[in-house]
């Protein structure tokens, strides 16, 4: 979850003087899904990049992607919404 509102704040207008992100998770039996909608301002959709062993940045959603069951992009420059679903291994929380 910080990951993605990181994303959002760095990346987007959200990390303007007036940005806003809104954060939504949802929880059913084994499933978990984080959902980050971000106020856009930008035309380049968030992608996964393969950072260099050197770089300061740009591994965030290929973490995300290794823990995500599904990682989805909706959206365009007037706001995206970033979801990564996540399966709960058995003997975790659950409803």
């Amino acid at each position: 979850m910080s990951e993605l509102g990181t994303n959002a704040l760095r990346h987007t207008a959200s990390g303007g003087a007036n940005g806003a992100f809104q954060v939504t998770l949802a929880l059913s039996g084994r499933v978990l899904a984080i959902s980050v909608l971000d106020a856009g301002g930008v035309k380049e959709t968030p992608t996964i990049r393969h950072s260099g062993p050197g770089a300061q940045d740009g591994r965030g959603l290929a973490m995300v992607s290794a823990l995500a069951t599904l990682l989805e992009v909706r959206g365009d420059h007037r706001g995206r919404i970033v979801t990564a679903t996540m399966t709960i291994p058995s003997g975790g929380p659950s409803c």
